[in-house]
């Protein structure tokens, strides 16, 4: 039996928690047994406790109090952290890590525990540091040293898209045979349209069929964007009756109602709770993603399997475009984009792109990796 250590940062409700919960729960435990450490600052939930049921070790750390010397802090913060999950590993031997977080801490590891198999999995398309990587000498440093380890000791260098992939470990990445991209999964027991009635999502949300219905699908924080799509809600109405869903919550809603007033759209602006039922894609013509920045952006493929066409920034990864999303450059502006998707004629599914969002098609390719088998690209 092979055995996996996964390296978290929580295992709170996300993305990532989702990624690493499907990969999990698919494995054969007749052939795997996985471990798991994750930061100890956040409480046990339902999903750790469910993982401990079957009879998974969680190890947890906490972050020391930090030197004041940025270059410090780096060395002396994951020596500490590894230091505290190697005392409770003790002489456990492991065939695999898969890193899901703390990549530096990953390899610190890998090293020490002399694990064979070390899958570096990133689920975000910025560098370490984000926007400040560049507005220091010292992050700067940092950053191309630990992307030097990135390269140096993945034996499976992965993420959710092959932008991802690109920023973390460098545009040369593309052309490594390391190199795998690990699709999140879809699930599909819940986006399949043929089992909502469109009638019925009409009735249940109110939805005018006689107006263009937007979709936007994600936290309401500043780099999706949100204001633009109201922008185009407002050119549409210049020219055909448009409304537009927000399906979540997050710290812009006011500000996004500030701007929608401004604009005269209000009351063609409708704000619904995240665990709202995606059967109200049924009564959607066109969702929206305009973000200035996406890892992925599940929710334009969630989109395209529910019938409803995507309109993506150039800033989203190409990943999700299974036959129905049209990328377009913020530059031309919420008027061109209005037009566009005024002009929208054709919705081709890509049904084989759409297989490889599937969670057995993660798991396989999961175990392929864990067993030591070469990686392929997707």
């Amino acid at each position: 039996m092979k055995k996996v250590l996964m390296l978290m940062n929580s295992f709170n409700v996300g993305g990532v928690t989702n990624v690493a919960m499907s990969i999990y729960n698919g494995l054969d435990k007749q052939k795997f047994s996985v471990d798991f450490i994750r930061d100890g600052q956040y409480k046990q939930n339902q999903t750790e406790e469910f993982v401990k049921s079957n009879g998974s070790k969680v190890y947890c750390f906490n972050k020391p109090l930090l030197n004041k010397t940025p270059v410090l802090n780096y060395y002396f913060q994951y020596k500490n952290i590894a230091n505290q999950i190697l005392s409770q590993i003790g002489k456990v031997k492991y065939d695999v890590i898969h890193v899901h977080a703390h990549a530096s801490l990953g390899i610190i590891l890998a090293r020490k525990l002399r694990i064979p198999v070390r899958i570096l999995h990133f689920h975000e398309a910025v560098s370490d540091f984000g926007d400040n990587v560049n507005k220091s000498f010292i992050t700067k440093i940092i950053w191309k040293h630990r992307q030097r380890k990135y390269n140096k000791w993945a034996t499976v260098k992965s993420g959710d898209s092959l932008k991802a992939c690109a920023v973390k470990y460098g545009e040369k990445v593309l052309k490594d045979p390391k190199l795998c991209v690990l699709y999140p999964p879809i699930d599909f027991t819940r986006f399949n349209p043929s089992i909502y009635d469109k009638e019925s999502a009409v009735k249940e949300f109110c939805i005018n069929t006689s107006a263009i219905n937007l979709i936007h699908v994600g936290r309401l924080v500043p780099v999706k964007n949100q204001n633009f799509i109201i922008d185009v809600l407002k050119e549409l109405n210049e020219v055909k009756n448009a409304e537009l869903y927000f399906v979540g919550d997050g710290e812009c809603k006011d500000s996004l109602t500030n701007h929608a007033k401004k604009l005269g759209v209000i009351d063609k602006v409708h704000f619904l709770p995240p665990n709202t039922s995606p059967s109200i894609y049924r009564a959607m013509n066109f969702s929206l993603l305009p973000s200035f920045s996406e890892a992925f952006g599940m929710v334009a493929v969630e989109s395209q399997v529910m019938g409803v066409p995507c309109f993506a920034s150039s800033c989203v990864p190409k990943d999700v475009n299974v036959g129905a999303c049209e990328f377009l450059d913020l530059s031309l502006g919420a008027k061109d984009w209005a037009k566009r998707i005024l002009d929208y004629k054709e919705f081709n599914l890509d049904l084989e792109k759409v297989s490889l969002f599937k969670e057995e098609v993660l798991v396989k390719k999961v175990e392929e990796l864990y067993n030591g088998k070469k990686p392929n690209l997707v």
